[in-house]
Order: C-alpha cells, then structure tokens, then sequence
C-alpha cells in the first residue's frame, strides 16, 4: 500500500511540475500578460540608450515620429505602430494592444531571431 501511495505522490509531483513548466512557458512566450510598461517609455528610453545625450535622443525621437507620421499610410506596419503609440490616429484599445503584442511576443518567441529583419529591413513575419 505504501508504494502506491509513492506512485501517487510521484505522479502528482510530475504533472505539478509539468503544469508549473507549461505555466512559466506560456508567460514568457506572451500568453498571459503580466504588467508591462507603456510604450511611449520604452521607446524614449532605447533611444536615450542608443544616442546618449538628451539633445541627440530628442533630435532622433522627433525625426523618428515624422516619418511614422508622414508614411504610415504607406505600410500597415507603421500604421499599426502608429495607433499603437496614438500618434495621428485614434490610439488602439489597451485590450487590443496587449493582444497584439503577446502574439507578437509569442511569433518572435517561437520562430527564433528574424535576422533578415533586422539586417535587411523585410519581415518574414
């Protein structure tokens, strides 16, 4: 009797911590939103990472948000990422924005680094 109770225990220890695996997967592959910062922050934030001094981040962030603007009618994704920050268009529900980007979290989890994307400007995606 005792050893079934071991194989009982066992079992259960198993899938607890299979069910504690597919959990953690599915948080760090974007299924479940967790809080997160908003955009407009984070963007202010690479730049200033990426051109060091606040005049040059401003200068390029200003440059930047001029050509979304000016050609977010010419490629759905800009025009997406325009709503996304809300600038020149009505902004995307909070709701919808979390949904776009845990699919897009989970896309870029699952496929790898896209280097053609990032090296050659074109989405496989």
């Amino acid at each position: 009797m005792a050893q079934t109770y071991t194989q009982w225990d066992s079992g259960n220890k198993q899938l607890l911590e299979l069910q504690q695996s597919l959990d953690k997967e599915e948080f760090l592959l974007g299924g479940q939103v967790g809080p997160r910062s908003a955009l407009e922050p984070v963007i202010y934030d690479f730049f200033c990472h990426h051109f060091g001094s606040r005049q040059a981040t401003d200068l390029h962030l200003t440059a930047f948000l001029s050509a979304v603007l000016k050609f977010k009618g010419q490629h759905p994704k800009i025009r997406v990422f325009a709503r996304l920050l809300g600038v020149g268009e009505e902004p995307m529900p909070r709701r919808a924005a979390d949904f776009y980007l845990a699919l897009l979290n989970r896309i870029h989890a699952r496929a790898g680094p896209l280097v053609a994307e990032a090296a050659e400007g074109y989405s496989q995606v």
